[in-house]
């Protein structure tokens, strides 16, 4: 979705700053922006909003970076 390429960019510029106030505070990042920015359109339902196949990428990412927390 090539029309969206100006506002990843500000995405990375926000990211870069808030992963180093996170950094800063101790706070661990699960950075799901760089994974899904790595998808290709077929994890995605239209230009915005992630179809099913996408949804369960992003939901066993979070999983995985949540689960050790609970042990």
């Amino acid at each position: 979705f090539p029309e969206f390429v100006r506002y990843n960019r500000e995405i990375e510029v926000y990211n870069q700053k808030a992963r180093e106030v996170m950094e800063e505070l101790g706070v661990e990042v699960n950075d799901l922006y760089s994974l899904t920015s790595a998808f290709d359109h077929s994890l995605y339902a239209d230009a915005v909003h992630f179809n099913d196949e996408g949804s369960k990428v992003l939901a066993d990412a979070v999983i995985k970076a949540c689960l050790p927390e609970f042990k």
